[in-house]
């Protein structure tokens, strides 16, 4: 067997000539001293390698603006097409500044009653409403005295209110004159004795009153989403004002005519405390509402106790037959006008500051740059001088910064809303403004009916 011959690989300098390779190597080594020191790997890239980079970047750029801009056509076409709200001519100012006229049937004022005493008073008269985010200060309701104790059968037939468990506020002062009976002056009676009523009148003899400072353990945080607004216990109070005039039925079964004057005051006064202090139109219309109750109360003690001038003051307040509906730049229009006009109930003038912010979701234009200069003038001189505590001004920020704090609005029910609702949240956070995705959801609202 023979050995495989085993061959040694000639190095490659020696199939050379010697001159030849010196020389070679020689050249390399001098071309690599001669050479630059080496760049970023950056610089390598040829003018064409960084003029494709910067097309990229640019083509990538083109898209995302591409994508935003039928992002944002999507709420701005909703809000277009489905064009601003339209709003009763009932409206809050002609039904306050009827009330006027009534003013002088209110109780006296007390100085020496704090805005903070009054508003806690108030707070205790009636709680309102647990809101989702909103952190008020505990508190001990008032105990109504009708709760759970209503007349027995028999007593005030014909005559039982249909709004809390007692006689009608319209009649029941003429039928005190006309002659109750034991039972019925002995539950009157209770309800008059009830220690609600030293809240009652203490609201009711209050200069000012500090609403939202006497319940809210926080301000209210404009730039938290979605937050509601305190809602007054409306009916709470209605009852409050219809059993206030059973009290002054009570006196008059005693022929004190002197206290029952001074109870249907408190129930009148009342309804001008949410007028003159409230931050809400429904504050306002509330405030009517008490007033009204009071008022008819005032005009069946006049008829019994001969005070014609009283009776004529306490006229009933004119119905609206001819409310209809109108759109919103119409009441836009005068919003500026009448939040300039400090002679107005303030809860109305507040309601217009809210007016003006909600406007700006009326057309497109203002959607994008916010109120117009003339508007922005008079809701600045409110500021200024519409807000008397910091509650108020807390207040007035909610209503100036988030139009949605002037009504509440409905949440996405299916995919196209959704779809609307999300393409004006991305749009706002986009463009750092967040009017856009509110009017939004007003637009969707209006989409689903509401």
């Amino acid at each position: 067997m023979s050995t495989p011959e085993a061959r040694i690989a000639t190095p490659l300098h020696a199939q050379w000539p010697q001159a030849q390779w010196s020389q070679a190597m020689g050249g390399a080594l001098a071309a690599r001293a001669a050479a630059p020191p080496r760049a970023e790997a950056a610089d390598e890239r040829t003018p064409t390698e960084r003029r494709a980079w910067w097309r990229t970047g640019l083509r990538v750029m083109r898209d995302v603006a591409i994508g935003l801009a039928l992002i944002a056509a999507i709420p701005f076409a909703t809000i277009g097409l489905v064009g601003p709200t339209e709003w009763n001519t009932n409206s809050t100012r002609d039904r306050v500044a009827e009330m006027e006229r009534v003013r002088p049937l209110a109780s006296s004022k007390d100085a020496t009653i704090t805005p903070i005493a009054a508003g806690e008073a108030l707070y205790r008269l009636a709680p309102p409403k647990s809101e989702a985010g909103i952190e008020f200060k505990p508190v001990v309701a008032d105990e109504l005295p009708w709760a759970g104790a209503a007349p027995a059968a028999g007593l005030f037939a014909g005559h039982i209110s249909t709004w809390w468990s007692g006689p009608d506020a319209n009649t029941v002062i003429e039928r005190a004159a006309s002659g109750y009976s034991a039972a019925e002056i002995a539950w009157l009676k209770q309800i008059a004795d009830a220690p609600i009523w030293r809240d009652m009148d203490l609201v009711a003899n209050a200069p000012a009153i500090d609403i939202d400072g006497a319940r809210l353990a926080a301000p209210l945080d404009p730039t938290k989403p979605w937050l509601a607004t305190p809602t007054t216990a409306t009916m709470r109070l209605r009852k409050i004002a219809s059993a206030g005039v059973a009290r002054a039925a009570y006196y008059v079964t005693q022929h004190d005519y002197a206290r029952a004057d001074a109870a249907l005051r408190s129930v009148i006064s009342l309804g001008f405390a949410l007028v003159d202090n409230g931050t809400t139109f429904l504050e306002a219309l509330t405030g009517r509402v008490l007033v009204d109750i009071g008022r008819s109360g005032m005009r069946q003690l006049a008829l019994v106790d001969g005070r014609r001038d009283v009776y004529a003051i306490a006229a009933p307040f004119r119905s609206n037959p001819d409310a209809r509906r109108t759109p919103m730049v119409d009441r836009q229009s005068h919003a500026a006008e009448f939040l300039a006009d400090h002679s107005l109930p303030r809860s109305f003038r507040f309601e217009q500051y809210g007016l003006l912010a909600y406007s700006t979701c009326t057309r497109l234009s203002t959607v994008i740059t916010g109120p117009s200069a003339a508007d922005r003038a008079a809701m600045e001189d409110a500021q200024r001088t519409l807000p008397r505590f910091p509650s108020e001004r807390a207040m007035l920020a909610v209503q100036g910064q988030r139009v949605d704090a002037i009504v509440n609005t409905v949440q996405p029910s299916n995919a196209l809303t959704s779809i609307i609702v999300g393409a004006g949240e991305v749009t706002s956070a986009v463009t750092g403004n967040p009017r856009i995705a509110t009017c939004a959801r007003f637009a969707t609202a209006r989409l689903l009916g509401h």
